[in-house]
């Protein structure tokens, strides 16, 4: 079980979102943090229990002082702060990406609208902590601020997760 868990393509994903992850694409207007976009995709490649262990391992990583969180940043701190329900919430997206890649073709349009829900899903405890920790806070104009980076890393994690599963689909590689 563990070396079906621990598998190269697990260390390959934990490597892809520890240095790809925390960057922040700074557009003006337009935030875009490649967290999501990572994770995404490494929960369509790995089984359910590895995506999970990848998910908690990214959350310990950072906990211990690995700056793998957006804009490098990390810290325990960062589990229990005003951003700490998008990163909790990523455990929860992983379930959910790995029981929708169960259900069969992850072609590129599945791909998207399930990353597209995924954020959704992920917005749901993270706005709710940020909520209640940052006073003040006016949801609305947030999440339409957010929006336009959803939807560019819903479609390009859709072609990129749909690519890489149709690529590696013979081989044991991915689940």
């Amino acid at each position: 079980m563990l070396k079906k868990i621990f598998s190269p393509l697990w260390i390959l994903m934990l490597v892809f979102v520890a240095f790809i992850a925390p960057i922040s694409l700074d557009f003006g207007i337009l935030p875009l943090t490649l967290q999501s976009l990572c994770l995404f995709i490494a929960f369509s490649l790995l089984p359910m229990e590895a995506g999970l262990s990848l998910g908690i391992a990214y959350l310990l990583l950072g906990a211990i002082g690995f700056p793998v969180f957006g804009t490098h940043t990390a810290g325990w701190e960062k589990l229990i702060g005003p951003t700490s329900g998008f990163l909790w919430g990523f455990l929860i997206c992983g379930w959910y990406i790995a029981w929708e890649v169960k259900q069969g073709d992850f072609n590129f349009f599945k791909a998207m609208t399930v990353f597209l829900k995924a954020h959704g899903i992920l917005l749901i405890p993270g706005f709710l902590v940020l909520y209640l920790q940052v006073e003040g806070l006016e949801i609305w104009p947030t999440l339409v601020r957010l929006l336009p980076g959803i939807l560019i890393k819903s479609i390009l994690g859709g072609l990129i997760a749909a690519a890489l599963r149709n690529r590696f689909k013979d081989s044991e590689l991915i689940s």
